[in-house]
C-alpha cells in the first residue's frame, strides 16, 4: 500500500476541515481566547500593583523621581523666588514658607515617609540625599517662621536657604 504526498495531504485537509466546523474545536477555540485575555488582565493587574514606573524609576536613576512636569515645577519654583524680590520682608518669610511645602510635596513623591519635612529628613540616610544637611537647615528656619511671630528674616538670608532648596532640587534633577 503505497500512499503519494497528494494524498496525504489531500487526506490532512479533509480531516482539517472536518474538525474546524466541529463543536471540539469551537471549544478550545474558545477556552483559548478566554485564557489570552486573562492572562493580559493579570499582567496588567500585576504592573498596576507592584507600581512598575516607580521600580523602573528605581533602576534607572536608583532611587524614585517626583512624577512632575519640568515646565509646571519651574513655573512654581520662579514664584517662589521671585518673592525675594518684593522688599517685602513678609514675602520672604512667605517664600520660605512655600518651598518648604514644596520641598515636602518632592521628598513624599520620592517614597519619604512622614508627616513634614523634618520627619522626612530623619528617615534620610546621610548617604541617600547629599543636600540633606542644607535642606535640614533651611527647613529649622521655616520652624522659627512659624514658631516666632517676631522673627525678622532678612532678604540675603532668605536668599540663602533659597539656594539650600534650590540644591535639593537640583540634586533631584528638577532644575
Amino acid at each position: 500500500m503505497s500512499f503519494s504526498t497528494q494524498s496525504i495531504l489531500t487526506a490532512a485537509v479533509f480531516l482539517w476541515h472536518g474538525l474546524e466546523g466541529s463543536a471540539l474545536y469551537f471549544l478550545i477555540t474558545m477556552f483559548l481566547k478566554i485564557f489570552g485575555i486573562v492572562v493580559i488582565l493579570d499582567v496588567l493587574f500585576l504592573f498596576y500593583l507592584h507600581d512598575v514606573q516607580s521600580t523602573l524609576q528605581k533602576h534607572r536613576f536608583g532611587a524614585r523621581r517626583p512624577l512632575i512636569s519640568p515646565a509646571r515645577f519651574l513655573k512654581r519654583w520662579e514664584t517662589i523666588k521671585a518673592r525675594t524680590e518684593s522688599g517685602n520682608p513678609s514675602y520672604y518669610k512667605a517664600a520660605i514658607l512655600e518651598a518648604d511645602a514644596l520641598a515636602d510635596e518632592m521628598l513624599g513623591e520620592i517614597g519619604y515617609k512622614g508627616g513634614d519635612v523634618g520627619d522626612r529628613l530623619g528617615r534620610i540616610l546621610p548617604d541617600q540625599l547629599l543636600s540633606s544637611e542644607r535642606l535640614q537647615e533651611a527647613h529649622k528656619i521655616r520652624n522659627r517662621i512659624i514658631h516666632e511671630p517676631d522673627f525678622v528674616l532678612p532678604k540675603e538670608e532668605a536668599e540663602k536657604f533659597l539656594a539650600f532648596y534650590e540644591s535639593f532640587f537640583k540634586e533631584l534633577e528638577l532644575l
